[in-house]
């Protein structure tokens, strides 16, 4: 239900204007209450002005980041058309301040800057317990900032949204109240007036103890924000004396009057006036008594609450005086009169188009002869036309006079298109008239064409008179607005100026001239119907039809149980209209059950996580269950839109292997798994080596394949050992012997220094060098040269000396060595000599259990490569048993 801004009363759906006064209305604002009053939030503290281009974004500063090497942002406590603010820790004075960021805009606004800094000046000089402290104003460096108290508690707004029936005891009111009181009365006593109080600018500290904030920095603030949106600055409008609703200079009474609709609205859950033509209430309507409070709160609130300022008290002492039950006698001086300007401006009366009807022309001095007996009484050049008929031309505007200039072209272009049609007609029937010709033919279409291009030329002399005049009347609002006086007219003024343009009025924002000028309207459609639509690059909320400047918009549809839908429209110029359409695809559901119960299902390569029903785009998709003790099972699933696809997985639970063996004491490994074996371990389904071995016995292995079909029983027996390990030398079996064994058999103990004289255990046996390791208690062999007894072994196996690289690597694995070490040539150095070095290590368990590993050391001269070349340089053997 909307209501006129004059009156009061209620207006007709999509009228525009007041049919009980005459006041023009504006069109809905995008994102209002749908009142068609074009009326801005009246609980906001706002800039009048357009809502799409008047407001800037503040920079969204990421928590840990540090101003000036000194705050240390903490936390966005909130933002605003003023102003983001802060928590920040303060590194110099070590403690938590409040921090508010001004806009880009108006830190580039001379005139504000200098305000902001006179003002911050006067504040940091108010110390009061109820009072928001202010310590500094920063405006140089990347970030123009005010340093502020940091107060711990909650907005007198949020304390009132908690209470169970949003509104607080009058107990609790007037406990509040003492103590906004006090410290707007020490405002007020230094000379600073608020300009905005509400309750979201009380906060209540942790301990119950209210503080006023946002004195009149963000008054300046709005005002440079007002001059860059060419707007006017309001306060809160809820909150708004009636002098500060006409525009007036404001005073301590205006304070008084906000003051006294904060706490109507603590009592009552709202302010005095909250619906409806809220400008018109305050101005004309008495404020209604409060219900259920005492007498004495209710005197007191509307009092505060006059609509003359006079009529008030006259300062916060008396209201610290009323708060304390003494008696206050209204102000002996006379009310004073109402402001004969405050009347707002009526619109004028819109001059339509002119039909285009059938009208004969006759040139005349001064004037037009239109032939007939009579015309439409709404027509307004009918309404001027003499006696005889005839139209005086001089009484009506220029969009008029194109109008019947227009009217009488299409006239006599439609007079000349009969008698072309009429004249082809006769000739094409061999019964031409007197004078017809194809040159007269030519003539008459010449003289058609003629006059569509004069009418097209009067059309287009039309629309940029009327563009001119648009542009003249935009510049005059905003001229109006922008002055001291005019803001507060600001309403009235906009209604004015669309009232003169209904059709561009049409899916305006209010207080937007440049769509006004310039706009397009867009409509969007979507499929299904009532799907949420947004432009989410401007501020403004969309609604069908709304007009736009020409630029690039980005629009998104979003409906429950439907994937969200983006696209982006370029309007390239204004006027007319542009349609766009939005399929939005129904999301697929997946639900999977599993056997066992409680399997973790996961969809691979997307980041949506399972949960039964999940929504999510058609198409194909991998699922992967997984349960302990389990083998995993990966299924391909197609979803399609609109519809639930429901998976039924059955996991197979792994097979277990048991492993006897003889002698029982056996070491089981199972080749192509890392995992030790234990009895009765599970093993995914797959063919498996099973490796048992023990001391003196010969090592037994087996495969074994399992199929998940159940577990799987196996038994090794081990064969005694009656042979030699490898390589007989004297009775010394490499891998089994120790220093003792080696002085029992004859070798002799040497005690040799290397190139780098470093001592070690060194022996030889029949020529054999052997190294005994004192740490691991291993014994390696070091064939220096060819011709002892292992070297003839080793060269039976296929370990020639003069094999190459790649030939070492072969034979190794050919004799069942694991190669575990293949490392490539590297450059190194001996006795300042380059050199390229390379290495193969292998290992393998011989069947008396002894595991063998063996190093093959190769080294070139700078420049050869490592696997055309047969430059071995040593074998090492370790033994040792397993």
């Amino acid at each position: 239900m909307a209501f006129c801004a004059s009156c009061g009363k209620e207006l007709d759906a999509g009228g525009k204007f007041c049919i009980h006064c005459g006041t023009p209305v504006g069109s809905t604002a995008a994102g209002g209450d749908g009142s068609g009053t074009g009326a801005v939030d009246p609980y906001k503290t706002v800039v009048k002005g357009a809502p799409a281009y008047g407001v800037v974004n503040l920079e969204q500063l990421p928590e840990g980041h540090v101003i000036d090497d000194r705050y240390e942002v903490r936390a966005k406590l909130g933002q605003g058309g003023f102003g983001a603010v802060y928590r920040v820790h303060d590194r110099k004075m070590e403690c938590d301040k409040a921090l508010k960021v001004l806009p880009e805009a108006v830190a580039s606004d001379i005139e504000a800057m200098e305000s902001i800094r006179k003002e911050a000046v006067t504040m940091a000089k108010l110390n009061h317990p109820n009072i928001v402290r202010i310590f500094e104003f920063q405006d140089r460096g990347a970030v123009t900032y005010i340093d502020m108290e940091f107060v711990d508690g909650k907005s007198l707004t949020e304390v009132k949204m908690d209470a169970p029936d949003k509104t607080l005891p009058e107990a609790e009111v007037a406990k509040v109240a003492e103590g906004i009181a006090r410290g707007l009365s020490y405002a007020h006593e230094k000379g600073v007036i608020h300009k905005d109080i509400k309750p979201q600018n009380i906060l209540i500290t942790t301990d119950g103890t209210p503080k006023v904030t946002d004195f009149g920095i963000s008054e300046t603030v709005k005002s440079s924000m007002s001059r860059i949106a060419n707007s006017s600055s309001s306060g809160t409008l809820l909150y708004m004396a009636p002098e500060q609703v006409r525009g007036r200079d404001v005073g301590r009474e205006s304070d008084i009057y906000s003051f006294g609709a904060l706490l109507y609205e603590l009592l009552s859950g709202h302010p005095p006036f909250h619906k409806g033509a809220i400008e018109h209430q305050i101005l004309n309507e008495a404020v209604p008594p409060l219900k259920g409070g005492s007498t004495s709160m209710n005197a007191l609130v509307l009092r505060c609450l006059e609509k003359e300022y006079s009529a008030r008290y006259r300062s916060f002492e008396e209201v610290l005086a009323a708060l304390e039950g003494k008696t206050v006698s209204p102000a002996s001086a006379s009310k004073l009169p109402r402001d004969a300007g405050s009347q707002e401006p009526k619109g004028k009366k819109t001059l339509g188009l002119v039909a285009a009807a059938l009208i004969v022309m006759v040139l005349a001095v001064g004037g037009i002869a239109l032939m007939g007996d009579g015309g439409d009484p709404s027509d307004p050049v009918a309404e001027k036309k003499s006696s005889q008929g005839a139209v005086d031309m001089a009484t009506l505007s220029f969009p008029e006079q194109q109008d019947v200039k227009i009217a009488a072209c299409r006239e006599e272009i439609s007079s000349l298109s009969t008698a072309v049609s009429d004249m082809k007609a006769r000739m094409d029937s061999g019964q031409p008239l007197e004078g017809d010709s194809t040159k007269a033919m030519l003539g008459l279409i010449k003289e058609k064409r003629a006059k569509a291009e004069a009418m097209t030329a009067l059309i287009e002399e039309k629309e940029v008179w009327a563009r001119k005049r648009l542009e003249e009347d935009i510049a005059t609002y905003k001229g109006l607005v922008a002055t001291e006086e005019g803001r507060s007219l600001q309403a009235a003024a906009w209604n004015e100026l669309i009232g003169k343009y209904p059709e561009r009025a049409e899916g305006i924002v209010a207080y937007d001239t440049d769509a006004l000028l310039d706009g397009c309207r867009l409509f969007v459609e979507t499929e299904p119907q009532g799907a949420e639509v947004k432009i989410t690059n401007i501020r403004p909320a969309f609604f069908s039809g709304i007009r736009l400047t020409p630029g690039t918009y980005d629009i998104s549809a979003t409906h429950e149980g439907y994937i969200p839908e983006a696209s982006s429209v370029m309007i390239t110029e204004g006027g007319g209209e542009m349609r766009v359409s939005l399929r939005l695809e129904p999301y697929a559901s997946l639900t999977v059950t599993t056997r066992p119960e409680g399997a973790r299902v996961i969809l691979k390569g997307i980041k949506e996580t399972y949960s039964p029903g999940v929504r999510l785009k058609a198409g194909a998709y991998k699922v992967l269950v997984t349960a302990e003790n389990h083998m995993p099972v990966e299924r391909k699933v197609t979803l399609k839109a609109g519809e639930s696809e429901n998976l039924s997985i059955d996991l197979v639970a792994m097979p277990r292997l048991y492993v006897s063996t003889t002698p029982k004491d056996a070491t089981i490994r199972i080749k192509g798994t890392n995992a030790s074996y234990s009895p009765g371990m599970r093993l995914a389904p797959g063919r498996y080596t099973v490796v048992a071995s023990a001391e003196t016995y010969r090592v037994a292995s087996r495969s074994v394949t399992l199929d998940g079909k159940g577990d799987t029983r196996l038994d090794l027996i081990l064969e005694k050992n009656t042979d030699d390990c490898l390589f007989p030398m004297n009775g010394i079996t490499l891998g089994v012997s120790t220093v003792r064994d080696l002085r029992a058999a004859g070798v002799q103990c040497k005690s040799i220094d290397d190139d780098t004289g470093k001592p070690y255990l060194y022996y030889t046996v029949d020529g054999i060098d052997f190294w005994y390791d004192k740490d691991s208690g291993m014994v390696d062999y070091l064939p220096f040269s060819k011709g002892d007894m292992l070297h003839e072994s080793l060269v039976a196996m296929g370990f020639d000396h003069d094999k190459s690289y790649n030939d070492w690597l072969k034979v190794l694995k050919d004799n069942g060595f694991e190669v575990t070490v293949a490392k490539k040539p590297t450059t190194d150095s001996y006795k300042g000599r380059k050199w390229l070095r390379a290495e193969l290590k292998g290992t393998k368990t011989t069947p008396c259990g002894i595991s063998i590993k063996i190093k093959l050391d190769f080294s070139w001269g700078k420049g050869r490569y490592v696997t055309d070349q047969k430059t071995l340089n040593g074998i090492y053997i370790w033994g040792k048993k397993v």
